[in-house]
């Protein structure tokens, strides 16, 4: 009881240092407690929320691959998957009881007209060698749509794509329309990467514009017109198809890049879905399989996961 009374006393004695004693200590109460809270919050992120996620899955070509890309030799369609190969990975999928439903995106390169001129890119390449300084981009939903590789796009003027009426209708960029003097309502022309003779005829339904980060060559970078992707026309499955341009019969420009995005449960299912593609025989050193939706949440969470590294240092 002695010391106990001649500490408090000497406590008393010093207020300042007392005062500054409790502060520093009430200080790192709370943040200890602060970091607690980010670790567990991460740790909840990444584990319990992570798995309750939907997720998508997507085959294709990797990095390497893509690397050889050039879009004046069409050979590289050979690297196109068809719908023969996405129907062996479905049905190894279903063998190994993975459930899903799927959506797709497909497009060819398409010639220019009188009515609709490209952008130009730096290189000034036949369209006999690209197949076409456009690309005709189809979606058969508005899912497949968020999904573009081009990045994601709003509507301006005129309206959205309607993916279960049939129609002619297409949606240009505003790039394009200025380029043009096109308005909504207009028509525009634009030829078949193989057969320069045929045509297809749409309605400009709607002008875009892009409200994300270009991705890397698709820009005013763009070694090719029809890969910036100002150039890209935007349009329905149904119109696409209905032209004939989802064909097994093409050559060269002319065959489809088709894309099917498969739509899981959660992570769990993914992995699964995974698994039974490569067993599948998928040529791994050709092809990848991402998810784009658990790809776009792990981004999202990087924040908190560097806050929660920090908070593991300062505890220590």
């Amino acid at each position: 009881m002695f010391v106990l009374k001649n500490a408090w006393a000497a406590l008393g004695r010093v207020k300042w240092r007392t005062a500054l004693i409790a502060l520093l200590a009430l200080l790192v109460s709370f943040s200890a407690a602060v970091d607690l809270a980010v670790i567990r919050a991460d740790d909840t992120a990444n584990n319990e929320t992570y798995q309750s996620q939907k997720a998508t899955a997507v085959i294709r070509p990797n990095a390497q691959t893509q690397a050889k890309r050039d879009g004046a030799d069409s050979s590289y369609t050979d690297k196109y998957l068809t719908w023969e190969k996405y129907s062996t990975y479905a049905t190894a999928a279903q063998s190994n009881s993975v459930t899903f439903n799927y959506t797709l995106a497909t497009s060819v390169p398409v010639r220019e007209s009188k009515s609709l001129q490209a952008i130009a890119a730096k290189n000034d390449t036949s369209e006999d060698k690209t197949g076409g300084n456009l690309t005709l981009q189809a979606f058969y939903t508005l899912d497949a749509a968020k999904l573009n590789d081009y990045g994601y796009y709003k509507v301006v003027k005129g309206k959205h794509l309607a993916y279960k009426t049939q129609s002619d209708g297409v949606l240009i960029s505003q790039a394009l329309a200025d380029k043009n003097n096109l308005k909504v309502g207009d028509k525009v022309t634009v030829g078949n990467p193989s057969k320069a003779s045929e045509t297809y005829t749409f309605t400009v339904r709607g002008i875009y514009e892009y409200d994300s980060d270009v991705p890397e060559g698709n820009g005013s970078d763009a070694k090719y017109a029809k890969d910036n992707r100002e150039n890209v026309i935007y349009t329905t499955y149904l119109n696409f198809a209905k032209n004939g341009l989802d064909t097994t019969e093409a050559t060269g420009w002319g065959v489809p890049n088709l894309n099917i995005v498969f739509s899981l449960a959660n992570p769990s299912t993914y992995n699964k879905f995974v698994r039974a593609v490569k067993k599948a025989k998928l040529d791994t050193k050709t092809y990848e399989i991402t998810s784009p939706s658990l790809t776009a949440y792990k981004k999202s969470i990087e924040p908190l996961d560097s806050a929660a590294s920090a908070a593991r240092i300062v505890l220590l």
